[in-house]
């Protein structure tokens, strides 16, 4: 939205003016102080602030619902198993809590029990953690003379009666204005994950890929370039390590993913070669795997609901 805005006001400025024409925004009235002003800039982002916190609202309702879901059951069963054998890492992309609630809020996030964020426990926490790249339905944000603070509340219920934040003009050291939201959706993301417990979470994630034995990826469609550079830049270190991806193909879909560059993104983080696969129906197996040893690949369109349901399945794969 502040792209559009910058290129209305440099067409009038007739920089661009020669390509296109554009009209102006209209004028507002101000909530606070009732007079009629022309929208500029930071009318765009607070809306934009506004849509995504109640986004977040109407997830967090949805989320109460998950426990009670026929699968998750299962889905502990396999976070215990999952856990009884390996050391966890979880770096989480989407802003539910499945996973904590499937290890029993038993993962290290940062946060204390009273829901302050404590730097010190992700830079000495070792593994077992869980890490939430975009932000968390959990988050809370106060502000402290223009800064944000993150809260951990674990009772949603208490954040979906919460009123939103008032917006203010905090920026970034680049100018850029800095969202009062609890997850990050599009806008500034480069910007916004600089701030804590981001910045931590991404730092330890880079140390830890490295020593990990084992990488697990579930519907994950490799699109966040800076995390496909710390995953590429590790396997460089330890090729033999095992990998698993778990995503999903439906009926309608070509049988041979891999060779129509299903995976072109997975390509460019992790080092295979298309030929290392057998050319097979990915819908009539559980995994298609690479053939040479020393590159173990192994990628299933089952779906995760299938592994939920066969979760030896997938631990023999992990093997």
């Amino acid at each position: 939205m502040l792209n559009i805005y910058a290129l209305t006001q440099e067409a009038r400025n007739r920089t661009t003016g020669a390509f296109f024409d554009t009209k102006q925004f209209p004028e507002k009235i101000d909530i606070l102080t009732g007079t009629s002003k022309k929208l500029d800039p930071y009318d765009f982002v607070y809306e934009s602030e506004h849509l995504i916190n109640l986004l977040a609202k109407e997830m967090r309702k949805r989320n109460l619902k998950f426990n009670a879901h026929p699968l998750f059951q299962n889905f502990q069963v396999l976070c215990s198993l999952l856990k009884k054998k390996y050391d966890i890492g979880v770096l989480n992309f989407n802003y539910d809590d499945i996973f904590e609630e499937g290890f029993s809020f038993t993962l290290n996030t940062g946060f204390n029990q009273n829901g302050t964020f404590e730097p010190m426990r992700i830079v000495k926490g070792g593994w077992n953690f869980l890490y939430y790249a975009h932000g968390s339905l959990h988050f809370d944000i106060d502000l402290y003379d223009n800064v944000d603070e993150y809260h951990y509340e674990k009772d949603l219920g208490k954040l979906i009666i919460k009123s939103p934040i008032i917006p203010t003009s905090a920026k970034t050291i680049e100018g850029f204005p800095i969202l009062h939201t609890p997850i990050i959706v599009g806008y500034g993301k480069a910007y916004q994950t600089q701030r804590n417990p981001y910045s931590l979470y991404v730092n330890d994630f880079a140390k830890k890929i490295f020593e990990a034995d084992k990488i697990l990826f579930i519907g994950y469609g490799f699109n966040d370039i800076y995390i496909n550079n710390m995953i590429s830049l590790s396997m460089n270190f330890n090729r033999k390590r095992k990998v698993v991806v778990v995503d999903y193909a439906a009926p309608d879909e070509p049988k041979d993913c891999i060779h129509i560059g299903h995976y072109e993104n997975l390509y460019r983080t992790i080092p295979f070669d298309a030929m290392d696969f057998r050319p097979t129906d990915v819908h009539a197996i559980d995994f298609d795997r690479s053939n040479k040893a020393d590159r173990p690949l192994s990628v299933s369109f089952r779906g995760f609901d299938y592994f939920i349901n066969n979760p030896e399945k997938l631990l023999n794969e992990l093997k």
